[in-house]
This record gives structure tokens, sequence and C-alpha cells, in this order.
């Protein structure tokens, strides 16, 4: 077995970048999609989920069961920008997969 199996391995804290592609994305309306990703989380996982990392404006950070760490990217797709959002906005679309 490797040094990780045998719990030797350089101690790694990974987390799950998530892309979330909307439809009608706005980026004026993102700390709004925010609050809605963090109530249908305390929905789903309530008190073991947790939001102690400092998120940025365009991406929500949160932990299942203190020890699952995810980054949660709300975009859309930069084809149909009907709201005008600046690329930047639109960028984590190209990071999903097929």
């Amino acid at each position: 077995a490797g040094s990780f199996k045998r719990g030797t391995a350089l101690k790694y804290k990974f987390d799950v970048d998530l892309v979330m592609e909307l439809v009608d994305f706005d980026q004026k309306k993102i700390e709004q999609y925010m609050n809605q990703c963090k109530k249908a989380l305390l929905d789903h996982f309530g008190d073991q989920v947790s939001f102690r990392f400092e998120s940025t404006h365009r991406c929500l950070k949160f932990e299942v069961a203190k020890d699952l760490q995810f980054d949660l990217l709300i975009t859309g797709d930069p084809e149909r920008n009907r709201f005008g959002n600046e690329r930047s906005y639109c960028e984590p679309a190209g990071s999903k997969g097929s």
C-alpha cells in the first residue's frame, strides 16, 4: 500500500470545485444566488454544513461533516449573456465537464 493509504503521507487538504451554470445568470443577483444556495444547503444538511471559510463575491465556500470542503462557483453561459455580465463572471463555465 502507498503512503497515503498507510496514513504516513503528508497531510493534504483537498476541496471540491463545483460549477453551477444558471440559464438566465445575472451577475447583479450573485448575492441572491449565494443566499439561495446557502439556504438549500442548510435545508439539506442541517448542522452538518458550515460556512466558516471566507467566501468571495463569486465563490461560496462551505464544508460538510467537518471534513469535506467545497467551492461553489455560480456562473452563466457566456454565449447567452443577455444581461451583459462581465466576462470574468462566465469564466467558470469553461471549467465544466462534458
